[in-house]
């Protein structure tokens, strides 16, 4: 039961174990209060980390994906397979001339195809051509390559035709040569041939709305010997391109920190603004005077006052103590 007593009670003992439950709620708030601390700062820093690590990784995708749609192959190499007609039983006039047609259409997953070069950027086309040195090929002389370009609809894009020849070899260098060269021609180290490089088209912009399909190449003599024949289409590289190409490690680490960068600002306001609000929600709540069920700006070794003045407190006494206790202060 309560009973009114007054501030100096005859039971210092009830008041000294007062002060050790409120010194205990204390401590336990107190260390309550600091693990609460800790774990914040823990989740903080991982979180930091990890947001941070999340970033620079949306930082590298970014600028791959950038570097894939940018960027276009630099060189394909295409064979050409050149079709040869009978000629012995026809004349030479009416004698079809060695033709290949190569497409330039690449297929990807799924069974989808798509054109080999890239919408708007300028390639150059040359072909490289493996001769035997033989009689037939010298007494050939000039011969011509010729090239077209067509669209889905076989419309003839651009068309070129540039002259080749073989590479001159008086009959004393020829001799001196094999003399020299004679234990690495038998032993199959060298062959009896050479490679020409003859120049197509400089310079062709690809259109997207009539991208090419294939090209048709043509040798405008059928006398001509060829071992092998490879179609080059380099891409000649422009503005942010060429620094990418040519400088990849600079342009890539000035691209990945702008990216980083950016993604760090959104992130801090984005997050700034949620622990705003989440502050704004919890200040009601921070302004409670009760924690542990008891006020914390009263004194543990100081009483209360009644509501109409006088000093007197309530305390829980034990049933047989209330005889011997003063029930009001006169």
């Amino acid at each position: 039961m309560k009973a009114k007593v007054d501030k100096r009670s005859p039971y210092p003992h009830l008041r000294t174990y007062n002060y050790i439950v409120s010194l205990q709620l204390r401590l336990q708030k107190a260390q309550s209060d600091a693990v609460k601390t800790v774990l914040k700062l823990l989740f903080r820093i991982l979180f930091s980390i990890t947001l941070v690590l999340f970033i620079f990784g949306l930082a590298l995708f970014i600028f791959f994906i950038f570097h894939y749609l940018t960027l276009p192959t630099i060189l394909h190499v295409l064979p050409v397979h050149l079709s040869y007609a009978d000629c012995s039983r026809a004349q030479s006039e009416y004698c079809k001339y060695p033709t290949a047609v190569v497409p330039f259409i690449q297929r990807k997953r799924m069974g989808k195809e798509s054109p080999l070069l890239m919408s708007g950027q300028k390639y150059a086309m040359w072909v490289s051509v493996d001769l035997p040195e033989s009689e037939e090929n010298a007494q050939a002389g000039i011969f011509m390559i010729n090239i077209a370009l067509r669209s889905y609809d076989e419309n003839l894009l651009k068309s070129a035709s540039r002259p080749a020849l073989l590479q001159y070899r008086s009959y004393i260098h020829h001799l001196v040569r094999i003399i020299v060269l004679s234990p690495l021609y038998l032993m199959g180290f060298l062959q009896e041939r050479q490679h020409l490089r003859v120049d197509l088209i400089d310079l062709y912009q690809e259109d997207p709305y009539a991208p090419v399909m294939d090209a048709v190449i043509e040798v405008r003599k059928s006398t001509v010997n060829i071992y092998s024949m490879e179609l080059h289409v380099e891409a000649r590289l422009e503005g942010l391109r060429y620094w990418m190409h040519r400088h990849p490690v600079i342009i890539g680490a000035i691209i990945v920190g702008i990216n980083f960068f950016c993604g760090l600002i959104l992130a801090g306001l984005s997050l700034s603004n949620r622990f705003a609000r989440q502050n704004m929600k919890e200040l009601p709540a921070s302004q409670s005077t009760e924690d542990f069920g008891f006020d914390e700006t009263v004194d543990p070794l100081e009483t209360s006052e009644m509501e109409d003045g006088g000093d007197e407190v309530f305390v829980d006494w034990p049933a047989d103590a209330n005889e011997g206790l003063r029930h009001r202060k006169t």
